[in-house]
């Protein structure tokens, strides 16, 4: 499996799945139901895939958006949040990825700033262990996909990726300057980042 092929099953899941609070577990739903049928070394390359953009998705930038929208930030969230971006699937993947603050023109964001879903909405979580419940399903075995992994990892090179510079994401003024469009949603005057 290729990138491409990657972002077409994530699109196609996207796209049968509504913007509710369970959004995260439904793209999780379908995709697993996609892969049932996969090898696992197709299962493996999904994971791959899904890694790719889940490191890509580490800037600081984006972490303080989700500081922004949730309030909050953990390492554990955070991770979350990225896999909510490989949700939105590929185009605004690449577009937020490029220009955090392209999160603001997010049809999903702005019902979030709106009040009209919750913002835990990209939380995304389930999408994290997709491949790994697959493969445990398709070898009959759920620990074997941790050995795969590491046995796959140690035969590839790293994707080298910068996550920006990293900065004080207490510091407002340097959070609105990064994320104007996004501060602007959020922030207004009543609501301050931590």
């Amino acid at each position: 499996m290729q990138m491409g092929d990657f972002w077409l099953l994530v699109d196609e899941a996207r796209r049968e799945a509504s913007d509710s609070s369970t959004l995260g577990r439904d793209i999780a739903e379908v995709l697993a139901a996609r892969l049932a049928a996969a090898t696992p070394d197709e299962v493996l390359d999904f994971d791959r895939c899904f890694r790719r953009a889940h490191r890509r998705a580490f800037q600081w930038n984006l972490w303080a958006a989700a500081e922004l929208m949730w309030g909050f930030c953990s390492d554990d969230s955070f991770s979350g949040f990225r896999a909510g971006l490989i949700g939105l699937g590929h185009d605004a993947f690449e577009r937020i990825v490029t220009d955090p603050d392209a999160l603001a023109d997010h049809p999903l964001v702005q019902r979030i700033a709106r009040g009209e879903v919750d913002a835990l909405v990209l939380y995304m979580e389930p999408l994290e262990h997709v491949a790994a419940q697959v493969y445990g399903r398709v070898i009959g075995d759920d620990d074997a996909f941790w050995d795969a992994v590491q046995e796959r990892d140690a035969q590839e090179a790293d994707d080298k990726h910068s996550p920006g510079v990293r900065f004080d994401l207490g510091d407002s003024a340097e959070v609105r300057r990064r994320l104007p469009k996004l501060s602007a949603l959020f922030l207004g005057d009543t609501r301050a980042v931590r």
